[in-house]
């Protein structure tokens, strides 16, 4: 399906996360660290989501981008690499939009004008 057919919609309530606002990376810091982050989908169509980090370099989300179906829960995982000093600006951003129609995979330029997206921002605390 072309770029341009494609049919989102703002959602009409947010996702839910948990943990919500802030994740904790701990020590030691020359390993990988990782948490994990659930998101529910509260809303009655299919949830298309990609994320975005404040130091991609230094992170790693997986999966980066995907589906969750309606009233159904979709997990993350955050890992910091070895050797990445800790910063407090850090942040994962979750940007997802409600899909309308059957797409398999989740193209990060639907979510480039902003329209019809929500924002989720959760801060990494090491």
């Amino acid at each position: 399906m072309d770029f341009k057919s494609v049919q989102l919609q703002l959602p009409g309530t947010e996702i839910e996360t948990d943990p919500d606002v802030e994740i904790q990376l701990n020590a030691p810091f020359d390993t990988w660290t990782t948490a994990e982050v659930r998101m529910k989908n509260n809303n009655e169509h299919r949830i298309a989501f990609c994320t975005r980090m404040t130091r991609s370099t230094d992170f790693v989300v997986v999966p980066s981008r995907g589906f969750i179906s309606p009233h159904k829960e979709r997990w993350i995982r955050v890992s910091r690499k070895p050797n990445v000093k800790p910063r407090n600006q850090d942040r994962i951003i979750i940007i997802y939009s409600m899909i309308l129609s059957d797409e398999y995979t989740v193209n990060v330029n639907w979510f480039s004008d902003g329209s019809v997206v929500r924002k989720k921002n959760i801060t990494l605390k090491q």
